[in-house]
């Protein structure tokens, strides 16, 4: 995505366990964030969706959030299996709603919107599970605006990476 004219980079790993659960692990500025994919009781189409602005309030599941960023993301590398139809250059919408510990994220391409939920996980507890190095924190662009951004379509995500 961009930010004041920067391009803005995260990671994103695609998790699917063997009884078919699907994750999305991102990894923002060194932090490590899991998306997991929810039903809302409250769907929005593609049409209320693109309407939404930073601070307006919605309530997907019951709790109420205030949207926090607005954003397109865009696919620039895949490594290994991408989720089904994603590819280079593929751009989704989205935004991200919070409130105290819930974090939201909406996305939609076309007319299909898809709808995520997302803790932050403790320092140290992705490279702990996957036995990496201690990871040191990197700034990829010099924007000092909070972005907590995460995208995704097809069951898993693909942000910009």
């Amino acid at each position: 995505m961009e930010i004041n004219g920067e391009t803005y980079y995260w990671n994103e790993f695609n998790l699917q366990s063997k009884t078919g659960e699907a994750a999305t692990l991102v990894c923002e500025e060194g932090t490590w964030r899991l998306f997991t994919e929810f039903a809302p009781d409250h769907p929005l189409t593609a049409a209320d969706a693109v309407m939404k602005q930073v601070g307006d309030r919605l309530n997907l599941t019951g709790a109420n959030v205030r949207v926090t960023l607005v954003q397109t993301s865009r696919v620039y590398r895949i490594e290994g299996m991408p989720p089904a139809g994603e590819k280079v250059g593929d751009e989704d919408n989205y935004f991200n709603a919070e409130a105290g510990d819930v974090m939201q994220v909406v996305s939609w391409s076309g007319q299909k919107v898809e709808y995520y939920n997302g803790i932050t996980l403790g320092s140290g507890s992705v490279e702990k599970a996957f036995r990496l190095p201690r990871f040191a924190p990197v700034r990829l662009s010099s924007s000092s605006d909070s972005t907590s951004s995460w995208s995704g379509s097809g069951g898993g995500g693909h942000g910009a990476d």
